[in-house]
């Protein structure tokens, strides 16, 4: 009940941080194609396809690290959320048995 509950309440941002992570890993699979490009390029001595793929690379290395580092915050920040509720979720049930069950909850 309660992974439901959670699912439910975070289902949205689990999503987006998916879509986050899928397309880093997307960017770090071109980025193998453009070092075999970068490769063969200097191989032929083509300095300027160099530079084309060494900018792609450089931007996708960018692209990676800026999906990868917002959404292991991203990840982060909602675990906090997801803890608080259940620790919340949690003293309420607590509270409520020991009302109704005369078991005193000494505090700490």
């Amino acid at each position: 009940m309660i992974i439901k509950t959670v699912l439910k309440t975070f289902g949205v941002q689990f999503f987006v941080c998916y879509i986050l992570l899928v397309i880093g890993l997307i960017a770090k699979s071109i980025c193998n194609i453009a070092i075999e490009n970068i490769i063969s390029s200097i191989g032929k001595a083509d300095k300027n396809e160099a530079y084309k793929w060494s900018g792609v690379l450089v931007a996708l290395n960018f692209v990676y690290l800026l999906t990868n580092h917002h959404c292991w915050d991203f990840i982060h920040h909602v675990g906090v959320k997801i803890r608080l509720c259940i620790i919340n979720v949690l003293y309420h049930k607590i509270t409520e048995l020991s009302s109704n069950t005369g078991i005193d909850i000494i505090n700490i």
